[in-house]
């Protein structure tokens, strides 16, 4: 005889596919577990992760609303929901879900480090790098936090607070090649080209195809008298770009 399975194990089942990067033989599941219990959130919410893996944003909106309709008190499916809308630019409802978010589970550095990032798309930078100081506070060892500080940073004109964060950033993830290359720019606005040729040419060994790090190395070159040096290094971006370019228009 046939044994039904019942919607617990589906949901394992199909959360087993979502960890395994099959995000359409989950969302294939997640539609039967849903439709065998409508009212559990979870399945809402893990479809609209799903969903929003494979760009479908529009529809994982309606996924993460249906789990707050059913269960509004859950901070991560307000969280999602900002993903989504940070990802769609539809910048203030996205900081009002990462608000909520943070109202309800504020010790979370996601979600102040996401709302950060809404507030840095609009140019807000002075309120962003708040957030991501209260992420920095909850998880001081991630390197992302700290490198997109340094960003902020940088556009606000702090170049030497911006070059500590990238230091903070490189310590804990010091393969990071674009980690390096800001702050080679940091240095370069402070006018250390000799640092910050040093910076870039550790971005190029990490990954040398990148045709942005030969052109800050350039100007870089120029400044420092370089113009040979510069000219290769002019070269050699060009040519990555042709590449890039076949590759992106066969």
């Amino acid at each position: 005889m046939l044994k039904q399975q019942n919607s617990s194990q589906q949901y394992n089942d199909e959360l087993g596919w979502f960890k395994q990067g099959k995000y359409i033989e989950a969302d294939e599941g997640y539609t039967e577990a849903i439709r065998m219990n409508r009212e559990d959130p979870e399945y809402y919410n893990i479809k609209g992760e799903d969903l929003f893996e494979q760009g479908k944003y529009s529809e994982a909106e309606v996924c993460f609303n249906e789990a707050i309709k059913l269960r509004g008190d859950n901070p991560d499916y307000h969280y999602n929901k900002g993903n989504v809308l940070r990802v769609l630019r539809n910048i203030s409802e996205a900081e009002e879900c990462y608000n909520e978010a943070i109202r309800l589970k504020g010790d979370n550095p996601d979600y102040h480090y996401n709302k950060g990032n809404v507030l840095r798309m609009v140019g807000k930078y002075k309120e962003a790098e708040e957030c991501y100081n209260d992420a920095i506070t909850l998880n001081g060892n991630n390197a992302e936090y700290h490198f997109t500080k340094g960003n902020v940073l940088r556009m606000l004109g702090n170049n030497i607070e911006a070059e500590v964060c990238y230091n903070k950033a490189i310590r804990l993830k010091e393969d990071n090649p674009d980690y390096h290359n800001n702050k080679g720019l940091a240095l370069y606005n402070l006018k250390r080209y000799i640092e910050a040729e040093a910076c870039f040419n550790e971005a190029i060994r990490l990954k040398g195809d990148n045709p942005v790090y030969y052109n800050n190395k350039e100007q870089t070159l120029y400044n420092l008298g370089k113009n040979t040096e510069a000219q290769a290094c002019s070269n050699e971006a060009n040519r990555l770009k042709a590449i890039k370019l076949f590759c992106d228009n066969p």
